[in-house]
Formats: C-alpha cells, structure tokens, sequence
C-alpha cells in the first residue's frame, strides 16, 4: 500500500478541481496531467506503482496523512473528488447516502405488497420494518423519517 510521503512524492492535489497531477514525466504519465481514468461505474482509478487505486482514497490519504476506511461522496457524484465533497463514514452511512436503484419504479425503501406499501430500513446489516401504508407516498415518507433518525446528515431519499 502506498504511503503519502511517496504519493506526495508521484502527485500534487488541486483542490478545486478535485484532480490528482502528475508531478513527473514517466512512461505513460506526464508531469502536470490529470491523473487516472474515468471507471464505468463512475468512480475514478489511478495507478500507483503497479497498483491500483480509487483516487477519493488518495486523496483522502493526501489531505490528511492516513488511509480512510469508508468514503462517501456527499453529493452522490463518484467522479467529483474535490475534499469538501467527501468525508470519512462507517460502511452503514455509506450505503444510507445511495442513490435509488434507477430502475426501481418504487421510491428507496419502499415495497408493494398486495395493494399495500410496506417502508423497510437497512442498518448495520438489520432489515427494520417501519410500516405498511395505503399509499407510496405515505411509505416514502415513513421511510425519509427513519432514514434522517438512523443515518442524519447521511440519509438520502
């Protein structure tokens, strides 16, 4: 695993982009280059000494000298790295700031159940019921509440 003294080292960090540079010129890597590519899930991969590596975890590890355990990108986006769009959290919180699964017709949380809507939670690997309602919206509702107690400024909808 790659210290921040040798990160240093390889790449500076410019903060209002969110980018890593190239600090030196060496194979296929040149000095004042954005480093890294664009993964197809979004998040962005930059190789380091025949390793490779997601590059919020980099610069998580440049801004403050120590490997993170869990990242999240507060505003969802996987390829904006800038510092104040990420910070550190537990796996839990990680999930909880989840988009909604696109090809969901139901809101995050929510399940229909006959002509019922059930709203269920997730925690720590606990499945919580919270409820089976008349309406989506009813259960969508019951769900954002829960989440907002459970996971705070972590909750999504």
């Amino acid at each position: 695993m790659i210290t921040s003294e040798r990160l240093r080292e390889l790449l500076d960090f410019d903060p209002p982009s969110g980018n890593l540079i190239w600090r030196q010129h060496k194979g296929k890597s040149i000095a004042g280059n954005v480093a890294g590519g664009l993964r197809p899930d979004g998040y962005v991969r930059i190789k380091l000494d025949q390793r490779d590596y997601m590059a919020h975890r980099l610069i998580w590890l440049h801004a403050t000298g120590r490997w993170p355990t869990e990242i999240d990108h507060i505003n969802g986006d996987r390829s904006d790295n800038r510092i104040e769009n990420l910070r550190e959290c537990t796996r839990s919180q990680n999930f909880a700031n989840r988009e909604p699964y696109k090809h969901r017709t139901m809101p995050k949380g929510v399940r229909a159940k006959g002509s019922k809507f059930t709203a269920r939670i997730r925690k720590a690997g606990i499945d919580r019921h919270i409820g089976t309602f008349n309406t989506i919206s009813e259960a969508r509702e019951a769900y954002l509440n829960s989440a907002k107690s459970l996971f705070g400024e972590f909750a999504r909808g």
